[in-house]
């Protein structure tokens, strides 16, 4: 279900590139390290590109994927259009999508902003801001799980009065 390494010829011929599936989807990726290496003997951080190189590709999957709905879905009344065609593509846009978040979680890319690499260097945020952003995420959590604590220390009280009461 999850990206491996596959034997099968490569989507674009032998150009040196090593097939990854992911779920039902095949996609091919350039090997960062030498392709003889096996997958136990890869550098961590080579890994790690290659996790990033197949989620942009699968991302781009995603994207037209998802403009190919949105106009079915705005052409809905037209001639031609064919609605069972698109509820097919939306259904296949859930499950790539679910698929995506997976691969995400289990690859640790997940924990890093999705950036378009066609767009300009100068979007990056600093350090700086990421920091701050991280801080008060952080800051945000722990007073939601304060309030929770403070109000299962109230639910407690009134259920701890409640029952000596009824034992009365």
């Amino acid at each position: 279900m999850f990206p491996s390494s596959s034997s099968q010829t490569s989507l674009y011929g032998p150009l040196g590139f090593s097939d990854v599936s992911f779920g039902s989807q095949q996609f091919s990726s350039q090997s960062l390290s030498d392709s003889s290496l096996a997958a136990s003997e890869r550098n961590p951080q080579d890994e790690f590109k290659h996790n990033i190189h197949v989620v942009q590709q699968h991302l781009a999957r995603i994207q037209g994927l998802a403009r190919s709905v949105l106009s079915g879905i705005e052409h809905a009344y037209q001639p031609g259009t064919n609605p069972i065609q698109t509820a097919t593509e939306a259904e296949s846009l859930k499950q790539m999508l679910h698929e995506l978040a997976e691969f995400l979680k289990q690859t640790g890319v997940g924990a890093l902003p999705l950036l378009d690499p066609a767009s300009p260097l100068a979007a990056l945020p600093t350090e700086e801001k990421l920091l701050e952003d991280t801080t008060k995420s952080i800051e945000a959590e722990y007073v939601k799980h304060q309030r929770m604590q403070e109000s299962a220390a109230t639910v407690v009280n009134l259920l701890t009065a409640l029952d000596q009461s009824l034992r009365k």
